[in-house]
């Protein structure tokens, strides 16, 4: 990427962060997360630069965020879960965390399968239409009505009784997940300028040691 480019992604993350964080943040439930995995998009998109037209790279940026949501909720569960079993934690190699202490709406979001908690985030969190949330998640439309029916039925049962909102699950998670306000972090777009920088090396180095063994190949097979 030239350096005019460098210019204009920078100026390009600093546009679209506050959206990209903020759903990340109705993704993840917590804010450090959320930075993960908003620059893990805008890495995606910077590694996608040259193909992507100004008009195209904000779409771009949050379908990224929407296709890593998955893959974070896997190893997110399996990291809690780690931390909530002694003798996994014991054996651990690296210092496990203990689970972060939430809320009980925030809980029961994070135990839902990536594809529910999506759904609702969509539709009550950012109140996209049906339409709308079957083209970003890449699913039938007919799916999206059932889907978040039973995202909210699981959130009920995953509810402590005393906890149970008695204007009903629907009507608290709207309030919930609306009400979400995200400042951009101070130095998050240096992070992610940093984590082109060093994705970019890293490639670099991969392509140095191609080439390394590829000429290695060559004068193995001429001096034969």
């Amino acid at each position: 990427m030239r350096s005019t480019d460098d210019g204009s992604f920078a100026a390009f993350v600093a546009d679209q962060a506050p959206a990209l964080l903020r759903t990340a943040v109705l993704l993840t439930g917590d804010p450090t997360e959320a930075v993960e995995l908003a620059s893990a998009a805008l890495g995606a998109v910077h590694r996608r630069w040259g193909e992507l037209s100004t008009t195209d790279r904000p779409a771009a940026a949050r379908a990224a965020l929407l296709a890593e949501h998955p893959r974070w909720h896997r190893r997110t569960q399996l990291r809690e879960a780690v931390a909530a079993t002694p003798l996994l934690r014991g054996l651990s190699l690296a210092p496990v965390p203990a689970p972060p202490v939430r809320g009980a709406l925030t809980t029961a979001l994070g135990r839902l399968p990536a594809q529910q908690r999506a759904v609702l985030v969509l539709r009550l969190g950012e109140g996209r239409s049906v339409q709308q949330t079957a083209a970003e998640l890449g699913v039938p439309e007919e799916t999206v009505a059932p889907d978040t029916l039973r995202a909210l039925d699981r959130v009920e049962e995953l509810l402590p009784p005393d906890d149970r909102p008695s204007a009903g699950v629907e009507a608290a998670l709207r309030t919930h997940l609306a009400g979400r306000d995200v400042a951009v972090p101070e130095g998050f777009l240096a992070g992610v300028l940093d984590g082109v920088s060093t994705q970019r090396r890293h490639w670099a180095g991969l392509a140095a040691v191609a080439a390394f063994f590829l000429l290695v190949v060559v004068l193995v097979l001429l001096t034969a």
